[in-house]
């Protein structure tokens, strides 16, 4: 009989949008051990390959196809592994925010995407910004490893390796000779066969510098909040006229997109909710916003439709709609609300649909 797939969901995937950040990874596996981490497994051979060798070490891997998630599922199924986990979603959101400072033990990356287009290269993931986090949520002398069989790409990469200096080639040369003992992923068995040169590279961390994060500094923002909001507005005319908003601001470099969408009323209750969706960066996020009615007033909060993560953009979209109730009803005042000065310092936020 089949496996069922919520097994596999529950076995191996780890719902980042469930857990604290950084992740718990000694809670999620159940002891402390060292943790190796694959950024794109593809079919999964590798990971796969990598948990059996190591059976001491964790092993996370990150991916955005759901399709190679499926093959990845198989191949753990055969080998009965317990020490792999999967996180679906983009990598570079979730190295910043899913590992603590130090977590990683070795870090692999096998064939990453080239974007081999020029006007295209802002796309690839392991820039020298992106390195940078990778480094800082690397351990003392853990090791990078990267695989490509993609000439120019490699070039790239040795260029931006070569700018850091947390990070220092274990070899003369930049890059590194063929690696002894490793199994060739399937693109690298495919360039082989067409005979494209592969190109390798082993670099390892040399410093611990300090760490700038939401979670390592105290950002306020780090924290779910809501607004109360007092005052008198006709419950069932709260959100008369209301249409499809749309908001952006630019915060630290990146260009938020609030969107407040529809709305909708529990029959019977005072309880409104906002669909919304939320966009930071390469970070997406659909929930909704609950507006419930309180005694003498009315308390707007993220639902946990959706769970969203309480980013700064999700705090705005709060207080988007923190301000357009108020200016439906003027007789409504903020109470208390712990969204940060942050909020305030940007004029009206709406942008014509």
């Amino acid at each position: 009989m089949p496996r069922p797939l919520s097994r596999d969901l529950d076995d191996y995937v780890v719902d980042w949008q469930r857990v604290p950040w950084p992740v718990p990874w000694e809670r999620v596996f159940g002891r402390t051990g060292p943790l190796a981490l694959e950024i794109g497994f593809g079919n999964g051979a590798f990971l796969a390959e990598q948990s059996l060798l190591h059976p001491g070490r964790d092993h996370v891997g990150i991916e955005l196809s759901w399709t190679a998630a499926t093959y990845l599922f198989r191949r753990l199924r055969r080998s009965a592994a317990r020490n792999v986990r999967v996180v679906l979603g983009d990598a570079e959101f979730l190295v910043v925010n899913g590992f603590g400072p130090h977590s990683l033990a070795e870090v692999f990356v096998n064939h990453p995407c080239p974007w081999p287009k020029a006007r295209h290269h802002a796309r690839r993931l392991l820039g020298r910004a992106f390195l940078r986090v990778l480094a800082e949520r690397m351990q003392t002398d853990a090791r990078l490893t990267v695989v490509t069989d993609h000439a120019e790409y490699a070039e790239w990469l040795g260029g931006e390796l070569e700018s850091q200096e947390l990070l220092v080639s274990c070899h003369p040369t930049v890059e590194a000779p063929p690696i002894a003992g490793r199994a060739p992923t399937k693109y690298q068995l495919r360039a082989m066969a067409q005979g494209i040169p592969i190109h390798y590279f082993e670099w390892r961390k040399v410093a611990s510098p300090a760490v700038h994060t939401a979670q390592a500094t105290g950002d306020p923002d780090a924290h779910m909040s809501t607004v109360t909001l007092s005052g008198s507005a006709p419950a069932a005319g709260l959100f008369d006229g209301f249409r499809p908003q749309l908001y952006r601001e630019q915060r630290d470099g990146v260009e938020i997109v609030v969107r407040l969408d529809s709305v909708y009323r529990r029959p019977g209750a005072d309880i409104w909710l906002v669909e919304t969706l939320v966009l930071e960066d390469r970070l997406k996020q659909c929930f909704g916003i609950d507006v419930i009615g309180r005694e003498n007033g009315w308390l707007v909060k993220p639902s946990d439709m959706g769970l969203p993560y309480p980013t700064h953009g999700v705090k705005r979209a709060v207080w988007c709609v923190v301000r357009w109730l108020q200016s439906r009803h003027p007789g409504l005042d903020v109470r208390n609300e712990s969204l940060g000065p942050a909020m305030r310092e940007t004029g009206e936020p709406w942008v014509p649909e």
